[in-house]
């Protein structure tokens, strides 16, 4: 049947089926970050629910239920309702901030996305369908075609380490220009990892800022 979405005092959504006469209940969203639901909002066209809170505002994906934080420094509370106008912008109201408006655009915040902290970052590198982002505490990996990080091993390998470069040679392996213990790291494509650093006695200290392929 029908579904609907129920709005709680809490960070909670309820979710229920229209059964005949009867609502069923057959489940919940637990959404972060927010407190106190006001309004929520269904967009057909993006197939999207927008969710206005007494400390924020988002958007919640229809099926997936993946919650996109939408609150800015200076617009986060009393966020009482909000609509899409016909060119697609997304207005949000709040009784002490005014009014907000998002506009479509084809850039986007990967970091509010994925969820990945805005630390500073420092190389980009796009591998098949995969984004790879060296920052100061490490290396994160983003599915592009999701928006998600990805968890792997190489972002637990790399975990607190400054990452200056990313590279990948015509062989597929990744090259990862450390500031740190590791020094030069290569990734090959099979997935084994080797080190250069100053336990090789070829190589000249752990700092490295970049690597290029010559031959």
């Amino acid at each position: 049947g029908e579904e609907l979405l129920v709005g709680t005092s809490t960070n909670i959504i309820d979710r229920y089926v229209i059964q005949g006469d009867e609502l069923k209940y057959v489940g919940s969203v637990n959404v972060p970050d927010i407190n106190c639901i006001n309004e929520i909002n269904y967009d057909e066209r993006t197939k999207t629910f927008y969710i206005c809170c007494e400390n924020g505002f988002g958007a919640l994906k229809a099926k997936t239920y993946k919650y996109t934080n939408m609150s800015t420094e200076d617009f986060q509370n009393a966020i009482s309702d909000n609509f899409v106008d016909d060119q697609g912008n997304i207005w949000f109201a709040s009784s002490k901030h005014g009014l907000i408006k998002y506009c479509e655009t084809p850039f986007e915040n990967i970091n509010r996305k994925s969820g990945i902290p805005a630390d500073v970052s420092n190389a980009l590198l796009k591998v098949g369908n995969y984004m790879y982002i060296g920052t100061d505490n490490g290396l994160e990996i983003v599915d592009l075609s999701t928006g998600s990080v990805v968890k792997e091993d190489l972002s637990n390998e790399f975990a607190g380490i400054r990452i200056r470069n990313l590279m990948q040679d015509s062989k597929g392996n990744i090259w990862v220009s450390s500031y740190g213990e590791p020094g030069l790291v290569c990734i090959e494509k099979n997935g084994m990892i080797k080190k250069y650093n100053d336990e090789d006695e070829s190589v000249i200290g752990n700092r490295c800022r970049s690597s290029i392929e010559l031959s």
